[in-house]
């Protein structure tokens, strides 16, 4: 993937989401809270404080979507 198509997603300390569009883009909070955050072909995918496993609906094959909502 060409350096301009990157995407970054992230987690603070107290486990706040955050994407940003490339490496000049601006972090924007995604709502949730996730303690690890993996970016993957298959979409995002993040782990609570629970160790519960979540994916973010509208992502798989589109990396740089945020996505919707976080599914159980």
């Amino acid at each position: 993937m060409p350096l301009g198509d990157s995407v970054v997603w992230g987690v603070n300390g107290v486990d706040q989401i955050f994407y940003r569009d490339g490496p000049d883009g601006s972090w924007e909070h995604i709502s949730g809270r996730l303690k690890q955050i993996e970016i993957g072909e298959l979409g995002i995918f993040g782990v609570n404080s629970g160790d519960s496993i979540y994916y973010r609906v509208g992502t798989r094959d589109n990396i740089k979507s945020t996505g919707s909502t976080w599914q159980w």
